[in-house]
Order: C-alpha cells, then sequence, then structure tokens
C-alpha cells in the first residue's frame, strides 16, 4: 500500500493495490482540545502507532516514553519477557508495566541508568531527554558524540535530520502533545547510517533521503505529488478518462490512477 498525505495530513489519500485512491479522513474526535499539534497525532492513530491514553497527558513519566519510543520505532517486534525475571535496573522489576520495553530499549542501547543503575521509570521524562532518547533509536548516537555529545551533539542530529521541525524553540517539557510532534517528525526522518567511526571520532555516515522509518517499518511510502490531469482539464498532458487521474511526484515521475467517487479528479493542481 502507498499512501499519499498532504503536508498537513488532515486528509489521507491511500492509494491501494487495486490502483485506487481512496480518501480517508483523519480528524480525531478524540482530541484534546488546545493541543498544538493535533494533526500529528491524527496521523499516528491512523496508522495505528499512538497511544491515546499516554499522548493527551500534560506530562510523560520515562517509562511511558520509552513504551512509546520501542512500540513505534519497532512495531515488527514482540518483546516477550516472560522468560525474563531479574530486574533490568535497580528500580524497574518484571512487574513494572514498562519491564519490556525499558529491557528492549537498554538492550538496543536507547537508554541508560543513573550512575547507581536506576532508571527513574516513574519520573518525569523532559525534552532533553526524550530528543536523546530519539536521537538513539534512530542510531544516530555516533553522530550525536562527533558535533559534541550530551545535549548540545543531540539537539545538533535533532535539527539536522528534522526532529526538531515545527517545533518552538522556547519548548522545555515533553507533553503528550510534543511527544507526539517528535514522534511524527522521527518517521519522516531521512534514514541514516553511520557506517564507520575512526580513532579521531570521524563519521562515515550515509543518508538515504527517499527512505524514512515509514517505509522500512510501515511498508508506507510518503510522496508529495500533484494532480496534473483530471477528466475537465490538465496542466501537463491529455486531459484523462471519468474516473482517473495523474500524478506528478516530487521525483518528477508521472502516476496514472484511479479515484472513482472521488473529488480529487476534479481538483486540478491539488497536492496530495
Amino acid at each position: 500500500m502507498f499512501n499519499f498525505f498532504k503536508k498537513k495530513l488532515k486528509e489521507t489519500y491511500t492509494y491501494n493495490d487495486a490502483n485506487q485512491i481512496v480518501k480517508e479522513d483523519i480528524t480525531n474526535e478524540n482530541v484534546t482540545l488546545g493541543r498544538k499539534y493535533t494533526e500529528e497525532l491524527n496521523f499516528l492513530k491512523s496508522i495505528g502507532v499512538s497511544s491515546l491514553d499516554i499522548l493527551s497527558k500534560d506530562t510523560l513519566t520515562r517509562g511511558e516514553f520509552t513504551s512509546l519510543i520501542i512500540n513505534t520505532f519497532y512495531p515488527e517486534n514482540i518483546f516477550d519477557v516472560s522468560v525474563w525475571s531479574e530486574n533490568v535496573f535497580t528500580d524497574v522489576s518484571s512487574t513494572h508495566p514498562y519491564y519490556a520495553e525499558i529491557k528492549a530499549a537498554k538492550d538496543l542501547e536507547i537508554v541508560n541508568g543513573t550512575y547507581n543503575n536506576d532508571f527513574l521509570p516513574d519520573e518525569i521524562m523532559n525534552y532533553q531527554d526524550a530528543i536523546v532518547v530519539i536521537i538513539k533509536a534512530l542510531g544516530l548516537k555516533y553522530y550525536a558524540v562527533a558535533n559534541g555529545g550530551y545535549p548540545t551533539g543531540y539537539y545538533a542530529a535533532a535539527g539536522s535530520f528534522e526532529i526538531l521541525k515545527g517545533i518552538s524553540n522556547s519548548e522545555t517539557v515533553l507533553t503528550g502533545d510534543v511527544a507526539s510532534k517528535l514522534i511524527y517528525n522521527a518517521l519522516f526522518s531521512a534514514y541514516a547510517d553511520v557506517t564507520s567511526v575512526n580513532s579521531e571520532g570521524e563519521l562515515g555516515l550515509t543518508v538515504s533521503p527517499d527512505k524514512n522509518l515509514l517505509l522500512t517499518k510501515y511498508n508506507i511510502s510518503k510522496y508529495d505529488a500533484k494532480v496534473i490531469s483530471t477528466p475537465l482539464s490538465a496542466i501537463e498532458g491529455a486531459k484523462t478518462e471519468l474516473g482517473t487521474v495523474v500524478l506528478k511526484l516530487n521525483d518528477g515521475s508521472k502516476l496514472s490512477v484511479y479515484a472513482k467517487d472521488n473529488d480529487i479528479q476534479f481538483e486540478l493542481g491539488k497536492k496530495v
């Protein structure tokens, strides 16, 4: 399945296996009024990665945020810890509700504990540490270290890979609202692979702008495209038959798709 997402994500046009475009309204009636990033939360909900009971909160605990990151970035994994019983950290026993996710995050070197091996899972997660966790989850730890380490290098990495895009520089508190935006940005961030680190801390880094977590983890391809030909008129080429449109993707390629019973077939120039 290929999804064509508008920038604002008030609407989703899903291009399915039958070569049809279907409009899906993903406005979320459950979103709390007053949020800044409702559209991002709606998007997360639409692809099944959001947890409204967590993301609707004014603050998130370290355990809650860790659970969000693990379940979002590793959706294909089942973290079965039934055979484990030892504490992950001094204060994270097997009875903790986020034991599995915290153990996975520690094993993946996404989180670590304090000097005395505490994780403080029920303490409030701060904005700065949330950025660190996301950068590590994206595999960019060494990029951050090479750019100054904690915390400046992690902010540098977050800026370079657009994790902070659209977020005010004045943000200091990690709310569920802000977490929605950070996770949304991370899903759309260009895929990067640190291939080497030499003794002087210089990196070998491969960036793939055409890949991101949406593609690699959810098999969803994001396109910015424009309707260039409809049954009524055309910007390029000839008009189409009724029920079809031609899309021009941001790489310059063109795609003819069915749009029967969809208003998009009459909206020349519409970006999807």
